[in-house]
């Protein structure tokens, strides 16, 4: 089974390293009780799809540390319209 993260991409997030660059996706969720950024960290965007204010779906695998869940992209980013 596969899982997605879809919507609007809030912000992008560079962390640079000794060794490389790594890039976040950023997606903004409000509710009733405020606000939440959910970070997907992006592997590879050959097509650069990651720009703020692009409506995509990228395949996620998930993981967890520390009671922390951290989604990394797992597949080819879709664009949605």
């Amino acid at each position: 089974m596969q899982l997605y993260i879809q919507g609007k991409i809030f912000a992008i997030r560079k962390r640079v390293t000794e060794e490389q660059e790594i890039v976040y996706a950023q997606f903004l969720q409000k509710s009733e009780n405020g606000a939440t950024i959910t970070d997907v960290k992006i592997i590879e965007d050959p097509q650069g799809y990651i720009k703020e204010e692009r409506n995509v779906r990228i395949p996620v695998k998930i993981s967890t540390f520390n009671n922390k869940i951290f989604f990394t992209q797992d597949g080819a980013i879709e664009v949605i319209k």
